[in-house]
């Protein structure tokens, strides 16, 4: 009996087959940088900002059509993100305030999981630069909710409900970060109308 060749996905069609774990992981994204729940209070009802990465994660482990794990491991930058969580969590062993300690190992360990996330499901250019969008959206829905940070230089004010976005300064450090990710927008818009927006 002859046993039917399995055809190998076109990266289109894996790409297709993987969409609503890249919709999942922009909502991620946007939860985290956005926290929308502290403006709108039904969204704070549930820890979203804990349960969508976490499930998606459990969910990737699960799901095809992603970047293998064998190529995420083959780069050795990996590692770093690691060994920085590592020390964190060995410094509860002598810090004076074992608690802030444990905080700050408990919001690292949440970055290297959205980090492994990006690398697993980010697979294509396209899907790059809607992670680069939603990041860019994600400070404009800061500022719309936040506009003194940047309305009144003479004031020291901080961002509703933002993790490490806290004041004006961090919020600057951030937008500096995300020019290259406007600029890679604007060189791969086929769209005239697209380039002016991102610019």
């Amino acid at each position: 009996m002859l046993i039917k060749a399995k055809r190998e996905q076109t990266p289109e069609e894996k790409e297709k087959a993987g969409q609503f774990l890249y919709w999942w992981l922009l909502l991620v994204v946007f939860f985290e940088y956005a926290r929308p729940g502290y403006q709108y209070r039904f969204l704070a009802a549930l820890p979203l900002n804990s349960l969508l990465p976490l499930v998606l994660l459990f969910v990737s482990l699960m799901a095809g059509n992603q970047r293998p794990w064998s190529q995420i491991f083959r780069d050795k930058m990996w590692i770093w993100p690691g060994v920085m969580v590592f020390f964190v969590l060995a410094s509860m062993s002598w810090a004076t305030v074992t608690t802030y300690a444990y905080n700050v190992f408990t919001l690292i360990f949440g970055y290297l999981i959205l980090f492994f996330l990006i690398a697993r499901i980010i697979t294509t250019r396209k899907r790059l630069r809607g992670l680069f969008l939603t990041l860019i959206v994600s400070h404009i829905f800061l500022i719309i909710y936040n506009p003194l940070v940047v309305t009144d230089p003479y004031v020291r004010h901080y961002i509703t409900g933002a993790t490490f976005l806290g004041d004006g300064n961090d919020f600057s450090l951030s937008l500096v970060i995300l020019l290259p990710f406007s600029l890679e927008l604007v060189m791969g818009a086929q769209k005239k109308s697209h380039k002016i927006l991102y610019i």
